[in-house]
């Protein structure tokens, strides 16, 4: 049981740092991009964007931890959930990877900008654009998708097997149905889910999984009565 409450323990770390390197990176990031010369802004503020990548980086990292150690977990209720879910969340880190490059390569991109002249500039900003639509658009939109799905699975298994209290549950699987929408409907809509997995990270810290705990001699009476039948 020592070993099961460490390793929810870790997962909980895990959950809340997801949700603290999230934020931070993405707010580094976004007072450089969400700007209308952007470009210009970038690489004045190279060290800023440097800064909120690394913690997006710390976030990738997070996300795979956190798979990795809820797979056995899951598995021992529903290998089939547990396989789709592992896979959704590689599909999420390949999607924050992408999200978190992007800027870095603005930072360059932006450099050649400040130096360059007319007709070079038209492409910088058209090159700047996609990259702006690759980490805003389409990375958000498939990152919320596997985010969500990864987390309807994962908080299904916790309401049929009780892991956790059910009402966490209820709350994970209602707020991933509302992150799914936030590429259309803003980020508002994944505020539920955010404070719920900081609440689930701080549960599984201080409670952990209710994993039954294995009694030798209940096994032993379970094998004497199919020896007697």
């Amino acid at each position: 049981m020592k070993t099961n409450k460490n390793i929810s323990t870790i997962i909980g770390v895990l959950f809340i740092t997801v949700m603290i390197t999230w934020y931070i990176g993405d707010t580094l990031i976004s007072a450089a991009l969400e700007t209308p010369d952007f470009l210009k802004q970038v690489y004045k503020n190279k060290m800023r964007v440097t800064l909120g990548v690394l913690f997006e980086i710390i976030e990738v990292v997070a996300v795979a931890g956190i798979a990795v150690l809820l797979f056995p977990i899951i598995k021992k209720y529903n290998e089939k959930i547990a396989i789709g879910y592992l896979v959704l969340r590689v599909f999420e880190c390949v999607m924050l990877i992408v999200g978190a490059f992007c800027p870095l390569l603005l930072i360059t991109l932006s450099y050649e900008y400040s130096q360059a002249t007319e007709p070079a500039t038209s492409l910088l900003q058209t090159t700047g654009t996609l990259l702006m639509a690759a980490r805003t658009n389409w990375s958000l939109l498939m990152l919320a998708i596997f985010y969500s799905l990864a987390a309807i699975m994962f908080y299904y298994v916790l309401y049929r097997t009780k892991l956790i209290p059910r009402f966490i549950s209820v709350w994970g699987l209602i707020g991933a149905v509302m992150a799914i929408t936030t590429p259309w409907l803003g980020t508002v809509f994944g505020i539920p889910m955010g404070l719920n997995e900081l609440f689930l990270g701080a549960w599984l810290i201080i409670k952990g999984f209710k994993i039954p705990e294995i009694n030798p001699r209940n096994i032993l009476d379970k094998a004497q009565d199919l020896q007697n039948r």
